[in-house]
């Protein structure tokens, strides 16, 4: 489980602060598969944080321009949020990058 690895805050500032970031401080140390490691942290309740905006939702369809989203998360996880928002359709795209 990658629960003991996340288990204080310090081992992850380390590995940040080592390596740049996190993830690759557990593929060097610890053998973590990628994918598992970001499974595990976008495992989030995100219905518990975000819900329907209408006015934001207002706010982004009076933009009159394209509209992208540019995210350091995966595009699926982006998706789950402006899905809960209700705002995907004012996106044309999703960039990330890692």
């Amino acid at each position: 489980s990658l629960e003991k690895y996340f288990s204080t805050l310090t081992i992850c500032n380390n590995l940040k602060r080592r390596y740049g970031y996190v993830l690759k401080g557990l593929i060097i140390n610890f053998n973590i598969d990628p994918q598992d490691f970001i499974d595990y942290i976008h495992n989030v309740n995100v219905e518990k944080y975000f819900s329907s905006d209408i006015k934001l939702k207002t706010i982004l369809n009076s933009i009159d321009c394209e509209k992208y989203i540019l995210t350091n998360s995966s595009k699926k996880y982006a998706l789950r949020i402006l899905d809960e928002l209700e705002i995907t359709d004012e996106f044309l795209s999703i960039f990330f990058y890692s």
